[in-house]
């Protein structure tokens, strides 16, 4: 063979390889990503009140729990400031953060200074009000009946 074929197969065959890792790539890439797209939008935060077992879900990325017309959670209790803690969605989880309260918010009776990730079954203490934090898809908590 001469040297211009040996040379033009060389370069066909890198070629095809090329044409291989960039399809394997794309075909992972597409495969992988759309799922954590779709199970993040799913995600939705449910907070229920110990006490009186009312439930709060989640309608946005972003929680206000306070005595405030502005929260988002509007609870009645005095130990609770206008605007006591806030949840939000960050890096594919549910964080909560206190929001310079008087009584502080305690996250499964530990103070939070700093924000901390939540978890299903953690519990959230704003002054005198506890609630249970339970995080689901949004297909499953369309069942949830009780909404403050």
């Amino acid at each position: 063979m001469s040297a211009q074929i040996v040379l033009a197969l060389r370069i066909l065959a890198v070629v095809l390889l090329y044409i291989f890792l960039f399809g394997f790539i794309y075909i992972a890439w597409k495969s992988v990503f759309p799922i954590m797209r779709k199970s993040a939008s799913n995600q939705k935060l449910i907070l229920k009140n110990i006490i009186t077992k009312a439930v709060f879900a989640s309608k946005s990325r972003e929680i206000y729990i306070g005595r405030s017309e502005d929260a988002d959670l509007k609870v009645d209790d005095e130990s609770i400031s206008n605007l006591h803690s806030r949840f939000y969605w960050k890096n594919m989880q549910w964080w909560v953060e206190d929001l310079d309260s008087t009584n502080g918010t305690f996250l499964n009776d530990e103070r939070l200074v700093s924000p901390e990730l939540v978890n299903s079954s953690d519990h959230i203490r704003c002054g005198a009000t506890e609630f249970e934090i339970q995080i689901s898809n949004k297909e499953e908590s369309i069942m949830i009946k009780g909404i403050l």
